[in-house]
């Protein structure tokens, strides 16, 4: 019982994270389809990797993956794990569309939520760890991280 109560506050979680990156961007003037991420199906049966968000306007299409986490005290940074950004990865090459990875956090009571991240490509050099996949002891995975101060703010990463 204690499972699903998680696994639901999570995923409510995930789409409160998701519906405030969604108006964000379309604070910017893009219209935005909630894709709702993971794995999805073809109509042949095929398997394939979405982002959360697919953003259009201004004559341009993008994904958007959004992760809502508090970045690590300790080490001041966030990430999502190694599965999910070599997916991206794929995501953009299959598509040909660039992604971004967009965080957001509340930084306490009273302060306003910060949406904040980069282009797939530029993330590499925000990688914390020296750029390894580092193992998450808590979670029991993969984990790759990016250093919040080297992260932009969701108006720079996507005034292009």
């Amino acid at each position: 019982m204690e499972m699903k109560q998680s696994i639901s506050n999570k995923d409510a979680r995930g789409t409160a994270g998701e519906k405030r990156v969604a108006e964000a961007i379309a604070s910017l003037g893009f219209k935005v389809i909630h894709v709702g991420g993971a794995v999805k199906f073809t109509i042949n049966g095929t398997r394939f990797f979405v982002a959360d968000l697919l953003p259009y306007g201004k004559g341009h299409s993008f994904w958007v993956q959004v992760k809502y986490k508090a970045p690590k005290r300790k080490w001041g940074d966030t990430g999502l794990e190694r599965s999910g950004y070599d997916a991206l990865w794929q995501l953009q090459e299959e598509s040909d569309l660039p992604v971004a990875l967009l965080f957001t956090d509340d930084l306490g009571p009273g302060a306003a939520p910060r949406v904040y991240g980069d282009w797939l490509e530029r993330l590499p050099a925000s990688k914390s760890h020296s750029g390894r996949a580092v193992w998450n002891r808590k979670d029991q995975r993969w984990m790759v991280y990016f250093l919040v101060e080297r992260l932009r703010d969701y108006r720079e990463v996507l005034s292009h």
